[in-house]
């Protein structure tokens, strides 16, 4: 019987002081701020083997995204968000 108030107490003040330093050292989550327009931003070209409504002419039947951008002001907090943006004529 000892031994499980033992346990029990110790269990409970390991799992209060975890609890406490995560509620007290969590940095605040924050979405941030779009880097200022899409020619602030640099970003990976990438074409899909999706083709759809946004790309008619057969020719370049396929999506171009732009993806995992990266804000030319160096501001950790500003992002650039993927996007849709024109049509390929191959898909890589």
């Amino acid at each position: 019987m000892k031994k499980t108030v033992i346990f029990a107490a110790t269990f409970l003040a390991v799992f209060g002081l975890v609890a406490g330093l995560t509620v007290f050292s969590a940095a605040p989550v924050t979405a941030g701020e779009l880097c200022g327009g899409e020619y602030n931003c640099i970003y990976e070209i990438y074409c899909a083997n999706e083709t759809g409504p946004e790309c008619p002419n057969p020719t370049f039947p396929y999506y171009r995204y732009a993806i995992n951008g990266w804000c030319t002001s160096g501001n950790p907090h500003h992002f650039c968000p993927d996007y849709q943006g024109g049509c390929c004529r191959f898909f890589w």
